[in-house]
């Protein structure tokens, strides 16, 4: 993307990888942090929105990340890469704690 950070590369990667090994986007995992669910603070995982599973026949197969922009702004763009990468063109994400599918 232009304009962003250099370290937005990196923290993309992360993004995808955690929403990777732990199936669920992250901004479900920030939303838990938030409220309270500190263990996640100390997982070795990036607990920033972005980063959203890509799944085949209900199983995790890999993930987008996205960062540099807002965190709204890259959760959306990461389900819409997500649900473009998925066979059905289904994703779940959370956004402000409410879950949403897009398609």
């Amino acid at each position: 993307m232009d304009r962003v950070r250099p370290a937005s590369a990196d923290l993309a990667i992360e993004k995808a990888r955690t929403a990777a090994r732990l199936q669920r986007p992250t901004a479900e995992i920030e939303d838990n942090i938030n409220h309270g669910r500190t263990a996640f603070v100390t997982a070795d995982i990036m607990a920033l929105r972005g980063g959203v599973p890509i799944r085949v026949n209900g199983e995790v197969v890999g993930a987008v990340g996205v960062a540099g922009l807002s965190k709204d702004t890259d959760t959306a763009i990461a389900n819409t890469a997500a649900a473009a990468l998925s066979p059905t063109g289904e994703t779940h994400s959370m956004i402000d704690g409410v879950a949403v599918g897009a398609k």
